[in-house]
């Protein structure tokens, strides 16, 4: 049966300003078997009296915003695009190895060209203007490290919700349109002129999870499971799906939603609310287990907890759990706001920083999300494309007529974590035991190039290595012939990690 909750709050007003003299906490109000969670919310709303004053969310920062160009990988041919990465000054400098490697792979599977910047006190205006100036060729961005996150508002959201303020990271990916703060708050408020993204974007930072332990340390662990993921068989979950759908959803996500997330071979598991295993531990269960690569769930939500039929997950369950998702597609509001966390963190950093397998989520930093009517456009792209790439045809889909009904749902949307996981890809693609180089491959244009093998690298004297070429032969054996000689302006380095079949 539902309830309807009275909260009375009582205000205190004079010259001096407004203040609540009750506190409302949440907590004092739930009840397993009560019906409190509004179809197009995921959070009690309590209508409070409108306040004229609203706050200024301009970042603070130590300093002036300072960046530095560090290297540029070349396309392997023209007709690939560039992918930038930026890093935070304090990140790159405790993490250069491991963000080289990053780079270096990136270029490896996609042949990318790879531009790598580092930021000191970076605000989102000026990482906008620094993502401009790359905007040729560009196909997306992945920020390391805590940047300033762009504010979008609206005065009254979804025509119901009251003023709500959110981060949107839509901002960073449309780079000629026009983002106006009417009322100098320092909050946009109007997206016009050309509003379709040009770009994806990818944010991999520990903002909102200080209780899990050193900055460096978490980003260390997720570059590496992106390394993992592109050079270690053993890293590889089953590709099934699953699609655990709460009951408000039934019929908005059939089984043929994320079918095809892996191949169109691939199994998609289609766990509904009527199901009668259907439950907080049912899902736990599923997500843990070594089945799936891949999860979609639907259920009302706010950054701290999932709200199942009279039940809840919270964000320090999810912490604990180790999860063989590769990635998660979060139908759940709010789930991915890093700025609204508690000591365990917010929901999308749990599911990313764990110590599963999960290299990527995406989800909203405000009540919506991926809309069932337009998330078939991102699935079918998977098999094709990669994470990034499928997000921005996505977005793409509403070209530069971004109604109300597509802000409220969508303008939080984001992408937690590598932005270029390829469900495609499997490490035999680019993995073999054994490597016979003969000749260098005059049709790649790139300055870097990577070999990798599981056992052997044998390098030919006709192996040439053109001027300003770096090449990188990694195996645990690596030989070059007699005759072998690196010309002048040209060079290479070996090393012993190699690949897993």
């Amino acid at each position: 049966m539902k309830k309807t909750y009275a909260f009375i709050l009582s205000f205190i007003f004079s010259l001096g300003g407004l203040s609540a003299s009750v506190p409302l906490n949440l907590s004092d109000y739930e009840n397993d078997e009560s019906d409190i969670f509004d179809i197009d919310d995921s959070l009690l709303i309590v209508d409070c009296p409108n306040v004229a004053m609203k706050p200024t969310y301009r970042v603070n920062r130590n300093g002036p915003f300072s960046h530095v160009f560090y290297s540029h990988i070349t396309p392997n041919n023209t007709l690939l695009p560039e992918y930038l990465i930026i890093v935070e000054k304090n990140i790159f400098l405790s993490l250069t190895k491991e963000i080289k490697t990053y780079a270096e792979d990136v270029h490896a599977v996609f042949g990318y060209g790879i531009i790598l910047e580092y930021v000191e006190n970076p605000n989102p205006d000026s990482l906008k203007t620094l993502i401009v100036n790359y905007q040729n060729n560009l196909c997306g961005v992945f920020l390391i490290g805590d940047m300033g996150e762009c504010y979008f508002e609206a005065q009254n959201d979804y025509g119901k919700y009251g003023y709500r303020i959110w981060p949107c990271d839509l901002f960073f990916m449309d780079l000629d349109g026009i983002w106006t703060d009417s009322d100098s708050n320092g909050v946009y408020d109007t997206h016009s002129g050309n509003v379709a993204p040009e770009i994806f974007l990818g944010r991999l930072s520990t903002a909102g999870l200080s209780s899990y332990g050193n900055e460096a340390d978490l980003i260390r662990r997720q570059l590496k499971k992106s390394h993992d993921y592109w050079w270690k068989t053993s890293y590889h979950a089953q590709s099934t799906t699953l699609n655990y759908i709460d009951k408000s959803w039934i019929s908005w996500f059939p089984a043929s939603t994320i079918k095809k997330v892996f191949s169109t071979l691939a199994i998609s598991d289609v766990r509904y609310s009527y199901d009668p295993n259907f439950s907080v531990s049912d899902y736990l269960s599923r997500i843990t287990s070594n089945i799936y690569g891949f999860t979609h769930l639907a259920a009302h939500s706010s950054p701290l907890r999932h709200a199942f039929t009279n039940n809840y997950i919270y964000n320090n369950q999810i912490k604990t759990i180790n999860s063989n998702n590769y990635a998660y597609n979060l139908y759940c509001c709010s789930a991915c706001n890093w700025t609204e966390g508690d000591t365990d963190g917010y929901l999308g950093g749990a599911y990313l920083f764990n110590n599963g397998k999960t290299i990527a989520v995406v989800g909203s930093t405000k009540i919506g999300g991926m809309r069932p009517d337009s998330a078939s456009c991102f699935y079918t792209q998977l098999p094709f494309k990669n994470l990034g790439e499928s997000y921005l045809h996505w977005w793409r889909q509403y070209g530069d007529n971004h109604s109300d009904n597509c802000r409220n749902f969508h303008y939080g949307m984001t992408i937690l974590g590598d932005p270029t996981i390829d469900f495609r890809y499997q490490v035999s693609d680019r993995c073999v035991n054994n490597l016979y180089l003969t000749t260098f491959p005059i049709d790649n244009f790139s300055n870097l190039i990577m070999y990798k093998a599981r056992n052997l690298i044998n390098v030919s004297g006709n192996f040439v290595i053109p001027q300003g070429v770096h090449v990188i032969f990694d195996a645990p054996q690596v030989v070059f012939e007699e005759n072998f000689s690196c010309p002048l302006g040209a060079s290479f380095e070996t090393r012993s990690e190699g690949c897993e079949l």
